[in-house]
């Protein structure tokens, strides 16, 4: 529980102050990184994209929330469905450097300036 509180801590502090925040999240699992995502966003008017291999789509019911079944690489698809002006991109994927590259290289420019890119 420490490690969460620490995250919480983390991105809400870095996040104060912003509004209709956009957050796209690869990496679902048990949902501890998503719901307090969600939680900032209630706060701050923000949404939340996950993004996983695993069909967690029942996991919420948030309207702050929309679930993408698929791959982090599969680029046609997720890119339907994400601006480009993304506050916070969280990876919690394959942990591979080659593919961590692969995923930034393609993700970065999605980006806002004063974004965070969590890995």
């Amino acid at each position: 529980m420490e490690y969460h509180k620490k995250f919480y801590d983390l991105i809400n502090d870095d996040l104060l102050g912003k509004e209709n925040l956009n957050i796209l999240e690869f990496g679902v699992k048990d949902g501890i990184s998503t719901s307090i995502f969600l939680d900032i966003c209630k706060k701050k008017k923000g949404k939340v994209i996950s993004v996983d291999i695993n069909d967690h789509s029942d996991l919420f019911k948030d309207s702050n929330w929309n679930f993408i079944h698929a791959r982090d690489d599969d680029y046609e698809k997720i890119d339907k469905h994400i601006l480009n002006n993304i506050d916070v991109i969280c990876l919690d994927t394959i942990h591979e450097q080659t593919h961590i590259k692969k995923i930034i290289d393609h993700y970065h420019e999605k980006l806002k300036v004063d974004g965070l890119f969590l890995i």
